[in-house]
């Protein structure tokens, strides 16, 4: 079996590692049920940000997905489905989120309105859609009833984060990742919060955005100083603007015994409702909680669902699309 992987971007995100990590558990897996599998990644280090690009990045798409098996990430989204009507190759689109409010052109919003017509009209069989969170895996079903969603949550090496001992929390608070994504509550929330004596910090795998501001830093570093730090932190916080995918970081920060305050969206809403995490609606709520220094704890069944040893468990329905 031919098997390959299609995405672009020029840093590690949370939604890369996602598809890393999906992808290695699913070829270790067919392995074991006694497939040879020929496996090629096609990643694109670079940004495609205009209607020239994005037209360099569909070419890539048509010409690249010709595998028994192909996995695409969502801007594939339409070369996939034109290869799936005219071969009986194997397409899985990952989808992290859909959302109206996000910052895409109107070009872009153009573009996956049309796949989404198309796609309820042909209902391709050999067409899937790759989901984080079970708050996606309904939307998707009622958004495209008839086509195959796949629900895949992010698993983690708790083992790594078990290593990393903390004697003492510090008054420091972890805003997330700095990212558009961000509610414009977050900095009303860094600008209280260092009045009152607390440092602040965004995390960014971009050493260009790093730098200090009035009210909180930025700040890129390796993977074990950022565990680290995370794991002296109070709290993080998760004011997302939009319907999240799930949040690496948000998860990561619970692993590591760090409090969660965040707002009920998307995926995220399913992450801090099954680990026991604060919800808030403003960031006069967050506040006061920090202030009060209050403390919650996840359930041990939470810790346990998401080891990153259980993907096979998960990946039951990916073979069962794959062998349909």
């Amino acid at each position: 079996m031919k098997f390959n992987y299609l995405s672009y971007g020029k840093y590690i995100t949370g939604g890369f590692l996602y598809e890393k990590f999906y992808t290695e558990s699913l070829l270790s897996f067919l392995t074991s049920l006694g497939y040879k599998i020929q496996f090629k990644q096609i990643r694109k280090h670079k940004f495609y940000d205009n209607w020239f690009a994005h037209l360099e990045l569909l070419f890539v798409g048509l010409i690249e997905s010709n595998a028994n098996l192909n996995l695409l990430v969502s801007r594939f989204a339409i070369p996939a489905l034109f290869k799936s009507l005219f071969t009986k190759n194997k397409y899985i689109l990952v989808f992290h989120y859909e959302d109206k409010r996000d910052k895409s052109s109107f070009v872009f919003k153009l573009y996956f309105k049309l796949f989404f017509v198309l796609l309820n009209l042909f209902k391709p069989k050999n067409l899937a859609i790759l989901t984080v969170a079970p708050f996606w895996e309904n939307y998707f079903k009622k958004k495209v009833k008839g086509v195959t969603i796949i629900y895949f949550p992010n698993l983690f090496n708790l083992n790594e984060c078990r290593a990393i001992k903390v004697n003492k929390k510090e008054k420091l608070i972890h805003l997330g990742q700095w990212s558009w994504k961000n509610d414009s509550m977050i900095f009303e929330l860094a600008e209280k919060l260092f009045k009152n004596g607390y440092s602040c910090y965004f995390t960014t795998n971009d050493y260009n955005e790093a730098g200090s501001f009035d009210s909180y830093e930025i700040i890129a570093e390796n993977r074990e100083s950022y565990l680290n730090r995370l794991a002296t932190s109070a709290y993080t916080i998760a004011f997302t603007s939009i319907n999240e995918g799930w949040n690496r970081l948000v998860h990561e920060s619970i692993l590591l015994g760090t409090n969660v305050i965040g707002l009920n969206k998307g995926g995220l809403g399913d992450l801090l409702i099954e680990s026991n995490s604060f919800i808030v609606e403003n960031s006069n709520q967050a506040f006061e909680i920090i202030l009060s220094k209050k403390n919650t704890s996840p359930p041990e069944s939470f810790i346990n669902k998401y080891a990153d040893v259980n993907a096979n468990q998960f990946l039951r329905s990916s073979i069962e699309f794959i062998r349909s």
